[in-house]
């Protein structure tokens, strides 16, 4: 069972018990700048989850606050990718701690909600890595999620999960990424 909820186990429908812990927001817990607390979190997060009877989480959400119009800006953790990274790249340590299947999302670029399969995001290449992708790059390297949920954007024309740039050159070839992409 594989549930949605960057601050917690939101799908109560599936849930044993239909309560769950609501977990301080991505941007509280970039606030902290204190990667050992995120990774407490995560795996108490994760522990959480496996009491309900989930075994993957929909989360944590590695963009960045690109706009203040982002419809997602609660689930992401900062406007910088080097903040970002760092924190989640913590968050998906604990989780994974637990035993929690952790699917970072939404990769990449995602901006808004509204018509987001129609949003064309136009991004140079040193852009698209010093910011963007930064967020992504360290939480892969230093955490290995098992799973990575794409964006439903376009990126530079291309829907975000059949850019082979974004998802062959940079996340497997330059980044070493093994695992799934959904």
């Amino acid at each position: 069972v594989d549930l949605d909820g960057p601050a917690g186990v939101s799908d109560y429908m599936s849930l044993k018990n239909n309560y769950s812990v609501c977990w301080p927001s991505a941007n509280v817990m970039a606030q902290t700048w204190n990667t050992d607390i995120a990774r407490k979190m995560g795996q108490a997060f994760g522990n959480e989850a496996l009491t309900e009877g989930c075994t993957g989480i929909y989360a944590p959400a590695c963009n960045i606050h690109r706009s203040p119009f982002g419809g997602r800006n609660g689930e992401y953790y900062s406007e910088d990718g080097t903040l970002a990274g760092k924190i989640c790249g913590a968050e998906v340590r604990g989780l994974r701690e637990s035993g929690i299947v952790v699917w970072v999302k939404h990769f990449a670029l995602n901006n808004q909600e509204t018509l987001r399969t129609n949003s064309n995001d136009i991004v140079t290449q040193r852009a698209l890595r010093e910011i963007y992708l930064k967020g992504f790059e360290i939480a892969v390297k230093e955490a290995d999620p098992w799973t990575i949920m794409s964006s439903y954007n376009m990126i530079n024309g291309t829907h975000a999960n059949e850019n082979l740039h974004v998802l062959r050159d940079i996340l497997r070839d330059e980044w070493g990424y093994k695992n799934v992409v959904v």
